[in-house]
């Protein structure tokens, strides 16, 4: 047998470049597999198999052949069947549905578990049987029910998807049924006990042998072991407890025959046939039998065992400047045995100070390094519960809290909600580990009192593309530039269309109606303004996750200046940059009114970065939006028409923009033929808030009513009307302080330079404001621009990667996202987002004074 055979398989093109560490979650399918696959489809004939034609390769052939070939793999000859689902899932929902506990019954199963054996349980609720989750340490001291149940099931994994642990999957069924004299004591619960081992996390990595075993359940998914394909699974049966699954239902395929006006059914007498209810998936079977012949017989080896001990390894040792471990390891074992411990390693990070790092700046910052790997509690409640010591209620708390299964709440109290998992397979190398650890020392481990872990920032790899790496004797010259804060010199395109704008007579409102904010007792705002006075106490440390803002006493006002106005009418496009624009209930006017769409999907800059190449323009006089790109001609569209470019009635069709239920005008052929021509990407749409809503938008009423910044959940879904396709909120802000202290940063810890006119475009915020001390923005609760206009902020802005597509290349930088997530945290804030407050309409122009009003916590 030839070791490591399978590594013949990798396709270098491929994984090239990626450190992928998700193994667990699902390996990389081979090349050789994919292609064998593809040219059998496309030289077979396939057919539904319940059709019989007279062929000799009938499709219900491949998929006995199949059948065989798994048994085989799995070592079982005939002594179980195989149950074709969609998943492993699927499998143990049929056994939880379907099991039959008699007139009493015990469902019991171990605490570390997938989260589809816990929803098993309910089943077994239903059923009035007993519940009873158990420990590795109570399986051995737990107590024996007082009276004796008929059935019990007891449920296990075969590997632990969290921590990698393995379990024993020999001896453990014997004694739970009696059949060694060395009996597990609640195995006297049951006169009759059936054993099920989820076998999904152990496969990806080493074979189950299932001859002369005593397990009568095996739920698998077939991706997990041959990443290919997905959506097929089974439920290996052994046959003398096939019995103890009561089906009720029947479908097509599973019945010799049935009576119409009376009630009776005579199931198929094949096992797996009269389970399978409908066409079983064949054209997915089929490829079964390539990946079990790549693999019955090879020897995956312990290579992907060896990679995660040397990983476990060389975290374990990992520690900051003051002697802090950098890793907390999540393990049962310490990586010595294969048989009890499979290639996963999960851990969190800690800074020097003792405070934990949450994943989710872990996962923002391993994207850009093009490591992969997994987050959260990777559907394992109990071993988080183990592990990060987390209590019922807490788990209840955290709920409460926010904090969901699979979203970017990370720590909570200081505490964390998950971990990260890097789990290997047969085509991860030496160098995917070496990948893993100079990531987390090259960004999280401190040394000397540096929050930055390496100090060498400008060895080879470290700046992309449009970043610049820079001595220390380029500092103080950049340092000058960048405390001018010059700001982008306007295109002649820029200046055209300004100039037209300017014709135009629009005036600001002498006076708005008085305005009332949330803030202690309900104040006016101009009385704040009016007796505060100036506060220099200055923002949380930047090295220090940034905190919600808190609405105590008024401490104080700062005074500044709008320098710059963008707006981006196409959604993910290009700005606009004004001098002057009209604002109104729903936000700068235009903002966000356009989008690109494929399908029934939003195209996001982060997702399509040749979207930058679409520069807007918009003519208030003509009331036309024009489209510009290099080497192709304008596209002008009307900005409120029955009709679109092409002079047709326009289109009206909801769908869902950023989570919001919307009625979208499409603008016609002749546009969407542009857009797609320009990004490169066919059967693209641009639309357009409809012509009712667009009519509605001087309306007086001001109706948006935003959740807070800190709560994502709650931003999921708004079924009402939208007014604009923004994301989270009417304006966004920062300030070029703030931006100066981030190029420095950039500068002086990761010694990249890059440009802070282009790093303004990267933000693709809607004010600029200068004069502000850095950082104070996110102190402001309220400001208002020149003598009437009224915001309030709703916290910063959580940035993600879009903010490192450079938007003169769309190349992908590491930089600003790297030092954000580095100086901030996991939320990456910069800059703040803002909500008009009692706007109806005004005009906002650069050089107005910005009145700001601080509220710190009492």
């Amino acid at each position: 047998m030839e070791k490591n055979n399978l590594k013949k398989q990798k396709n270098a093109n491929k994984l090239s470049g990626i450190c992928y560490l998700d193994n667990a979650g699902a390996p990389q399918p081979s090349m050789p597999l994919l292609d064998t696959h593809l040219q059998f489809l496309k030289h077979s004939f396939l057919c539904n198999p319940h059709t019989s034609i007279e062929n000799d390769e009938l499709t219900f052939d491949y998929i006995s052949e199949a059948r065989q070939l798994i048994l085989k793999y799995f070592k079982a000859s005939d002594e179980y069947k195989v149950i074709f689902t969609s998943s492993a899932t699927a499998a143990m929902r049929m056994v939880g549905e379907l099991f039959d506990y008699g007139s009493s019954g015990a469902f019991y199963y171990l605490e570390d578990n997938h989260t589809s054996v816990i929803g098993m349980r309910e089943y077994a609720r239903a059923r009035h049987a007993r519940i009873c989750c158990l420990t590795t340490d109570t399986m051995l001291t737990f107590t024996a029910a007082p009276s004796k149940y008929d059935t019990g099931l007891f449920v296990y994994p075969a590997q632990s998807n969290f921590s990698g642990r393995r379990y024993n999957t020999t001896d453990w069924p014997r004694q739970v049924k009696g059949h060694m004299t060395n009996k597990f004591p609640f195995s006297k619960d049951c006169r009759d006990w059936y054993i099920m081992v989820d076998a999904a996390s152990l496969l990806s990595t080493s074979f189950m042998h299932l001859d002369g075993s005593s397990i009568d359940f095996v739920p698998v998914s077939f991706y997990k072991i041959f990443g290919y394909p997905t959506g097929i699974g089974a439920l290996l049966v052994k046959n003398t407890s096939a019995h103890k699954l009561k089906k009720v239902y029947f479908g097509g395929g599973t019945v010799e025959g049935a009576g119409i006006h009376e009630f009776f059914h005579y199931p198929k007498s094949d096992t797996s046939e009269w389970f399978e209810d409908g066409t079983p998936p064949y054209q997915q079977i089929s490829a079964l039998k390539f990946g079990c012949q790549m693999y019955v017989g090879k020897d995956i080896g312990t290579k992907p065992f060896q990679l995660a001990k040397q990983t476990y390894g060389e975290l374990k040792g990992l520690t900051h400047y003051n002697g802090t471990k950098l890793v907390e390891l999540y393990s049962d074992t310490d990586f010595t045995d294969s048989s009890q411990q499979g290639p996963i390693v999960a851990f969190n990070l800690k800074r020097a100070n003792g405070q934990y790092i949450g994943f989710n700046e872990v996962k923002q910052l391993a994207g850009l390094y093009q490591i992969i790997l997994r987050y959260g509690c990777f559907c394992n409640i109990g071993a988080c519960h183990k592990f990060l010591d987390i209590s019922t209620q807490q788990l209840k708390q955290n709920y409460t809290s926010g904090h969901r299964c699979g979203n970017s709440v990370d720590l909570i109290d200081g505490r964390p909600t998950g971990a990260v998992r890097a789990s290997f397979g047969v085509l991860s190398t030496d160098r995917d580990v070496a990948s893993l650890v100079n990531f987390l020392t090259d960004l999280f481990q401190e040394k000397n009192g540096s929050t930055l872990g390496s100090s060498e920032r400008g060895a080879e790899g470290n700046c992309l593309p449009n970043t610049i790496s820079i001595d220390s004797e380029m500092i103080k010259e950049v340092e000058e530039r960048l405390s001018k804060a010059r700001l982008s010199t306007p295109t002649n395109d820029f200046e055209e269309f300004q100039l037209k704008n300017s014709k135009l007579n629009i005036s600001t409102p002498t006076s708005t109606s008085p305005v009332t904010c949330e803030l202690d007792d309900t104040i006016s705002l101009d009385r704040q303004l009016s007796t505060s006075t100036v506060s220099q106490s200055p923002p949380p440390p930047s090295s220090s996750p940034v905190k919600a803002r808190g609405s105590g006493d008024v401490q104080g006002r700062s005074e500044a200046r709008l320098s710059a106005i963008y707006l981006y009418p196409v959604k993910s496009c290009s700005a606009f940059q004004v001098n002057s624009w009209p604002v109104c209930s729903f936000g700068l006017l235009y903002d966000r009114m356009w989008a690109i769409v494929h399908g029934n999907r939003v195209l996001s800059l982060k997702g399509c970065p040749d979207l930058r190449k679409i520069r807007p323009f918009i003519d208030l006089e003509t009331k036309q939006l024009t489209l510009k790109a290099e080497s192709f001609d304008d596209l002008s569209i009307p900005i409120q028409s029955g009709t679109d470019a092409d002079g047709v009635d326009v289109k009206i069709c909801s769908m869902k923009i950023c989570g919001k239920l919307v009625q979208t005008a499409d603008c016609g052929t002749a546009a969407a033929e542009w857009v797609s021509d320009v990004i490169g990407n066919t059967d693209c749409r641009l639309v357009t808030l409809s012509g009712v809503q667009q009519e509605s938008l001087d309306d007086s009423s001001t109706t948006e009513s935003l959740p807070p910044v800190s709560s994502p959940e709650q931003n999921l879904v708004n079924e009402s009307p939208a007014r604009s396709l923004v994301n989270d909120s009417q304006y966004t802000l920062i300030s070029t302080a703030s931006l100066n202290s981030l190029c420095k940063y950039i500068i002086e810890q990761m010694n990249c330079y890059i440009d802070e006119n282009e790093l303004i475009t990267r933000f693709r915020s809607n004010f600029v404001v200068s004069g502000a001390p850095t950082d104070a923005e996110e102190l402001w609760t309220f400001m208002q621009i020149g003598d009437s206009l009224n915001f309030k902020s709703l916290g910063v802005c959580e940035r993600c990667s879009t903010v490192s597509v450079d938007t003169s290349s769309g190349a992908r930088t590491k930089e600003p996202f790297r030092s954000l997530s580095l100086k901030r945290g996991s939320k990456a804030a910069f800059g703040i987002h803002l909500k008009g407050v009692g706007i109806v309409d005004g005009v906002v122009s650069v050089g107005m004074k910005v009145t700001t009003v601080c509220a710190t916590d009492t």
